[in-house]
């Protein structure tokens, strides 16, 4: 009876250790799987996110790129951005064609009244009239000129520039997303380094412990097992004792007794 409980004690401390074993490695398993599900969660999460931010961009990049296009073609070689003042910008100019119209129109007036509306008067007084308006407003053509190409190049650069803000935003929201995934990353792989660390832990205390059950029962049952011989060596030789107490009965009693040493 005694022999099978010290069996039995060890085969449960040994079963005990193997079972808390087990479930420190599940543990560990189960960690494991929640730590890949968050990161998967957050890598989705800024994904989204990300593309998201894209579409809401992309009207400002196509806006920036379009102008940036017409920037670049109209600043390029023999591009109306950068064509020069000539004298058929002059002659186009609205406000010249318009003095020129209505000076001539008043001299023709004025002269219809005298009545030598075709004269050479009336005619040197028209050539004199262009000539001098054509002198006046020369500068101011090429000022208005220049002007109109400036707001036209400064138009489409700003549109452009909010294409250029929009890249740059997008590009940062790529850092800041892809910086929160590798963060994520890291974070969930040293949970996981811990935690296949913690269950190889649980692993080799659950075979230590029932090594040392085990090696604890065989030992308990050697001292038991040792124990017994030796009882049964002393039953032997009392029973001798006895047997034999009858010729020495003086011996007998002092050998019982100790008292023989």
């Amino acid at each position: 009876m005694v022999a099978a409980a010290i069996v039995g004690g060890a085969a449960i401390g040994a079963v005990a250790s193997n079972s808390a074993a087990n479930k420190g490695e599940k543990a560990a398993n189960a960690a494991n799987n929640e730590a890949a599900r968050e990161y998967d969660l957050t890598r989705a999460d800024q994904l989204d996110l990300l593309k998201q931010q894209r579409a809401d961009q992309q009207p400002w990049l196509d806006a920036g790129k379009a102008s940036l296009a017409q920037l670049a073609a109209g600043t390029s070689a023999g591009g109306d951005l950068v064509r020069p003042f000539s004298l058929a910008d002059m002659a186009a100019d609205p406000g010249y064609d318009f003095r020129i119209s209505e000076g001539e129109k008043a001299i023709q007036r004025a002269a219809s009244g005298r009545g030598g509306l075709f004269s050479g008067a009336t005619l040197k007084a028209l050539a004199r009239f262009n000539q001098n308006t054509a002198s006046d407003e020369y500068g101011s053509a090429y000022n208005r000129y220049n002007n109109d190409q400036s707001t036209k190049f400064n138009r489409l650069a700003s549109i452009a520039g909010l294409g250029q803000n929009a890249t740059n935003q997008v590009g940062q929201a790529g850092q800041s997303a892809y910086g929160t995934i590798a963060s994520a990353g890291a974070n969930a792989s040293n949970a996981i380094q811990n935690n296949l660390t913690g269950a190889a832990n649980a692993r080799a205390s659950g075979y230590v412990g029932g090594a040392n059950a085990i090696g604890n029962g065989i030992s308990q049952y050697m001292n038991y097992t040792q124990g017994q011989n030796l009882l049964s060596t002393l039953s032997r030789q009392n029973q001798y004792n006895i047997a034999n107490s009858s010729s020495d009965p003086l011996g007998s009693f002092l050998s019982q007794n100790g008292w023989d040493k």
